[in-house]
């Protein structure tokens, strides 16, 4: 069987942005603050490029959320050969009743739920960090800003982690 679409859009928004583009991004500019590294202007990018992208990157997360129990229910198994050529009420009852057993078995909702608390608190770090001048009058990194860019690194990561408790193929009883 094909990986599911949701899977596909699941390893683009959590592996490739998310983790490969954000967090790489985010801990280069860790470590230009703590002055591991140097870089005219980085800092400047990262806040301008990967950061700002923080908004329409959680509509991709949203629609990944809404999408998941319908996306990656067992019922979908009903909708490919063998069983999508059993009789149409038989396949329904079976499918539902299928979709049924797994949410009782999986902590689907839970799931779903973890994430949406977890964007939250990305949400409100994103809109701390941005209420604050990176480089502060002394031409350093201003504390209050380090302190809320610290935080949107923790909640970015917490992120990452619950998405990663989302299986990764459809499963059966």
């Amino acid at each position: 069987m094909n990986q599911p679409n949701w899977q596909r859009r699941r390893s683009e928004f959590n592996h490739q942005w998310l983790k490969n583009r954000l967090l790489s991004a985010l801990d280069s500019a860790t470590n230009l603050m703590r002055g591991r590294i140097t870089g005219a202007g980085y800092l400047e990018d990262i806040l301008n490029q990967e950061i700002r992208e923080w908004p329409v990157r959680r509509g991709e997360l949203d629609s990944l959320l809404v999408d998941f129990e319908t996306e990656m229910s067992p019922r979908t198994l009903f909708d490919a050969p063998p069983l999508a050529e059993w009789e149409s009420g038989i396949k329904r009852v079976m499918s539902e009743l299928l979709h049924e057993f797994w949410l009782v078995r999986y902590p689907v909702r839970t799931w779903i739920g973890n994430a949406q608390k977890a964007a939250l608190t990305v949400d409100k770090s994103y809109e701390q960090l941005l209420r604050v001048q990176p480089i502060g009058m002394d031409g350093h990194v201003d504390f209050e800003f380090s302190a809320r860019f610290d935080a949107f690194c923790t909640a970015c990561r917490e992120l990452a982690k619950t998405i990663e408790k989302f299986p990764s193929h459809i499963q059966v009883i």
